[in-house]
């Protein structure tokens, strides 16, 4: 095995079967650029390597020896004897190869090692440490700036062959080798040069002539402004004028400095350009590299982040996207080019590396689906996570990002995007019995959704339509009011969606939560908005449309899996705001009334609401032949459990009220969705079983203050985690932590289970009166560029004290089983309506 240092900067045991490596040496490899300073030295040796850039270039695994044959390696070299009289240690026919093929190529041999293979020759690591110590001394205890790791090891080895003797001056080329990739996804590397080649290169810069034009003299200040750091700059000075120049002088002083008094270059408005290169130090090259994905995927990541630092700095960059044959040309000086390369390699070089096994996530992604086999969408959520998701089995993936929150990002858009949630019950609309009309169902479209922006990043990936009926006819003339259907439902038709909603029942060897008892009485809530299908559903509806059938398209579905859904439903409406503001304050009493705010005072609530899901990356720890099996088992018993949401409330000051903090399991829900093409709006209804996570009703005095420790006692990690958490209202920008470990407590067992944070949003809320009493919350919520923004409004379940059902109906607080009525969910329905005619007319 072959050990080297990689480009990653580690040390690797790289897979190769032999003992030895040799390739070609790269033709940009000049003197110049080797790691090394080159000794000054005209041997033949030395003009051969310099001047035959194809020449072979072979690494040996000291491993494989002994310090004594080290050294007489060494001695070999010097002396320029046979490499065949050095035998390895073992009798190895690869270790016996590799020295046949020095002797019969007469290779010059390059040493590639860390510092810690020097161990095998202590003398010179004494001599290294002793000069290091000379230096120190010689520069008044100072030494010129901290040195790298790798610059150590190069030091290391240039004192180690330079304390040999050697007469010829040994050039080595000491390269940071990475793996044998047959991906090749790393661009031919060199590594920054010396301090001394680093102020060779600003004087290569120098104008050939005395006087330039403006404009090569601002192209001329800005490459030295871009290419070098102020130490740089300084150090450059002291060099040519024998003394320090003064700390306190900025860069662009330091610039004119060295243009205008060392070089004694001036500017003159009747000197032609010469940017064309004949009085310029350095003329500008292309050069072309082979690229894979991965590279070009990390050049146009992050907005083209990359792209712009490199064309800001005077470089030129075309992409040759065939497939076949991708190419990168890139246009630049000589200088620019080097750096470019030496850049592009570190990033690429310096790339943080997970590995996820995405089969489990992949059958949920398809449960349920009747065989119709689904991909995650991999190449979507790369594109908003800036991951490159490198495949390395079948469902085997190594992330890849330039920094680590990168990847726990891309997880958790993972989870996001599947938002998997075994406690969903149903999501139906039967549009059958609701669009009777013949000449209603000749006139309806599709009209493509435009408010994008509005839905959260899972959606946004599809094409939504919503069916409409034309809201104006030609024939009705100038001024007469168009009409309108006023819609209502038979006591039949609401039976149906009731049962929709209320029907089905959850198992409890499918799920797992909190225990019923810790539930709380089912919410129910009528959303307005608009129901948007997808290209797939549209079709089928369109064939229904020009048919005889009486219904137009159902949808019934208990699909687990949110984003794979053909349907959703969108809150974004233009008009329905306008049509809330025209409603009173909800007081809860004739006595909170008259201690209403004054018109001066702000009437919204504020709210940070969290979400979070199972977590399916879970860290498992066996035999790699049971790992996936295993690994599989335990996310299925991960997602048993259900989502979990706390709400916060943040005060005017933006101050976080923690004693407002619920945190709440969904148990159950269930959605119907009815549609209304002639109305402007459609409505979701909603039922939800929330449970208390946590308990925060600890008796406590009324001058007591609230103890969130108290309150987060069984939850002892989640405390942790709100504390480490930012929530700020005004900034807009919170700080949240990827994973929580939630302890779920049932029949004196408790069970820890790691959840993920899926989202946050904030929410602006106003509590509104509607008829009898009934509560309507006007919401605008604020998810960011991934949750979207858009505005909710929602008519409750939550009356007004004092205010009786319609008809003497009973109340839900009167159902002895605790659930919602058929009569109070009736009550509901119809005030919802009424809410749609009267949006729809105005």
């Amino acid at each position: 095995m072959l050990r080297a240092r990689s480009l990653f900067g580690i040390s690797e045991r790289l897979p190769i079967a032999s003992n030895y490596l040799s390739l070609k040496a790269h033709k940009s490899f000049s003197s110049s650029s080797c790691f090394l300073n080159q000794p000054n030295s005209a041997t033949n040796e030395s003009k051969i390597i310099d001047e035959n850039p194809e020449s072979e270039v072979a690494v040996i695994d000291e491993a494989s020896f002994s310090s004594s044959k080290i050294n007489h390696i060494f001695d070999v070299i010097d002396n320029k004897r046979e490499l065949s009289q050095v035998q390895p240690d073992e009798d190895s026919n690869a270790n016996k190869k590799l020295l046949a093929d020095y002797n019969s190529q007469g290779s010059n041999l390059i040493i590639l090692r860390d510092v810690s293979s020097f161990k095998r020759l202590p003398k010179y690591i004494v001599k290294y440490k002793d000069n290091a110590k000379a230096e120190k001394k010689k520069n008044g205890g100072k030494t010129k700036g901290r040195k790298s790791d790798n610059q150590q090891d190069d030091v290391a080895v240039s004192s180690a062959l330079k304390s040999r003797g050697s007469s010829s001056g040994l050039n080595v080329y000491h390269h940071l080798m990475d793996k044998v990739d047959e991906q090749n996804d790393i661009l031919p590397f060199v590594k920054g040069n010396s301090d001394n080649d680093l102020l060779q290169s600003i004087t290569e810069l120098k104008p050939k002539v005395k006087k330039i034009s403006p404009k090569d003299y601002k192209e001329l200040y800005d490459t030295i402004y871009k290419s070098y750091t102020k130490v740089n700059l300084m150090d450059y000075v002291k060099k040519l004028q024998g003394f320090p120049i003064a700390k306190s002088k900025v860069k662009k002083v330091i610039i004119e400095k060295i243009v205008k008094e060392l070089w004694n270059v001036e500017t003159d408005f009747n000197v032609k350009s010469l940017q064309n290169g004949s009085g310029m130090a350095e003329k500008i090259q292309t050069k072309t590299f082979d690229v894979n994905d991965k590279i070009s995927f990390f050049l146009l990541s992050e907005s083209g982040r990359l792209l712009f630092k490199y064309t800001t700095n005077f470089i030129n960059i075309m992409f040759n996207r065939n497939e076949s044959d991708k190419k990168l040309v890139v246009q630049a000086t000589g200088l620019r080019l080097n750096w470019f390369e030496a850049d592009l390699n570190k990033i690429l070089s310096s790339l943080k590396k997970q590995f996820v096994d995405l089969g489990a996530l992949n059958s949920f992604f398809n449960k349920d689906k009747n065989n119709v086999k689904q991909v995650l969408p991999l190449d979507y959520i790369q594109k908003v996570s800036d991951v490159y998701f490198e495949k390395v089995a079948q469902f085997g993936y190594i992330l890849n990002a330039r920094y680590n929150r990168a990847i726990q990002k891309a997880q958790r858009f993972l989870v996001w995007f599947l938002n998997y949630n075994s406690h969903l019950l149903t999501n139906t609309s039967n549009f059958q019995s609701l669009i009777s009309s013949s000449d209603l169902k000749k006139s309806l479209r599709f009209y493509r959704f435009a408010d994008y922006m509005s839905l959260p990043w899972i959606h946004r990936s599809k094409v939504w339509y919503r069916l409409r009926a034309p809201t104006f006819n030609k024939s009705y003339k100038k001024g007469q009011a168009f009409k309108t259907r006023e819609i209502s439902l038979s006591d039949k038709q609401i039976d149906e969606v009731y049962d929709s909603l209320f029907k089905s029942n959850l198992s409890g060897e499918t799920v797992k939560g909190l225990p019923s008892a810790k539930w709380n009485k089912p919410d129910l809530t009528a959303t307005f908005g608009q129901l948007l299908v997808d290209e797939t559903m549209k079709n089928e509806a369109l064939k229904s449309l020009n048919s005889d059938a009486a219904g137009i398209m159902e949808i019934s579905s208990n699909d687990a899996v949110d984003s794979s859904r053909p349907y959703i439903f969108s809150t974004s409406l233009p008009d329905i705001k306008k049509e809330a503001y025209k409603l009173p304050m909800f007081y809860q009493s004739e006595a909170d009334t008259d201690m209403g705010m004054t018109e001066h005072e702000d009437n919204h609530s504020y709210y940070v609401q969290i979400k979070f899901s199972p977590s399916p990356f879970v860290d498992i720890t066996t035999s790699e032949e049971d790992s996936g099996n295993l690994m599989k088992t335990e996310i299925e018993n991960y997602s048993k459990y259900p989502p979990i949401e706390a709400w916060v409330e943040i005060n005017g000051k933006d101050e976080v009220q923690w004693d407002t903090l619920s945190v709440m399991t969904v148990e159950k829900e269930s959605n119907v969705y009815v549609n209304f093409p002639d109305k402007t709006s459609d409505l979701n209804l909603s039922s939800a079983t929330t449970g208390n996570l946590i308990d925060l009703t600890t008796e406590r005095t009324e001058n007591e203050p609230f103890n969130i420790n108290e309150a987060l006692r069984k939850q002892p990690d989640l405390l942790e985690y709100f504390k480490a958490s930012d929530l700020s209202y005004q900034k807009r920008d919170f700080r949240l932590e990827d994973n929580v470990k939630i302890f779920f407590e049932n029949e004196g067992r408790i069970t820890p289970v790691e959840y993920m944070f899926i989202n946050a949003c904030f929410r602006k809320q106003l509590n509104l009166e509607y008829n009898n009493g009934y509560l309507l919350q006007l919401s605008s919520i604020e998810g960011g560029f991934l949750g979207g923004s858009r505005v909710e409004v929602s008519l409750v379940n939550y009356r007004k004290e004092g205010e009786e059902d319609i008809g003497g109906q009973e109340s839900a607080e009167e159902n002895d089983n605790g659930e919602i009525s058929r009569e109070e969910f009736g009550s509901l329905l119809r005030e919802s309506l009424k809410f749609i005619n009267s949006v729809s007319t105005n």
